[in-house]
């Protein structure tokens, strides 16, 4: 990403590869013009998918990424653009890493870790924390 300002018309190259050492996902930006004339951002995911396991999980990049998109979000509130805010929004609520440690905070840091939720279920293995991240609540098998 060596020059900063707007992309060229047809620049389809990767803006930013987010990665991690233990991770063989690889999440690519790219920045594309489209046909009504707007920039738009499309994350691909490559590499294997599912083969990160609990143990594995970075945290400490997981909670940069999660409190770098919030700090997006407040600036762009301080700023006062609402459509901006509405899809910083959007991506935060949809994304792994707020999802994993969103996880990890109920199911292991939590003082009410070991009292069953409505639906009666723990999740005490990292096995079912991960399921729980990844498939959502109404998944867990």
């Amino acid at each position: 990403m060596g020059r900063t300002g707007p992309r060229r018309r047809g620049d389809t190259r990767p803006a930013r590869v987010l990665t991690s050492a233990r991770v063989s996902t690889v999440e690519t930006l790219w920045i594309a013009w489209t046909f009504r004339g707007r920039w738009t951002v499309t994350a691909e995911l490559t590499g294997e998918r599912g083969q990160t396991t609990w143990p594995e999980i970075d945290w400490a990049a997981t909670e940069d990424a999660v409190k770098r998109l919030q700090g997006r979000i407040f600036r762009a509130a301080a700023a006062g653009k609402a459509r901006q805010v509405k899809n910083l929004q959007k991506l935060l609520v949809r994304s792994t890493s707020a999802k994993r440690l969103a996880v990890r905070r109920v199911t292991q840091q939590n003082a009410g870790r070991e009292t069953p939720g409505i639906d009666g279920v723990v999740c005490r293995t990292p096995e079912s924390r991960m399921r729980l991240a990844d498939h959502g609540l109404g998944q867990r098998g």
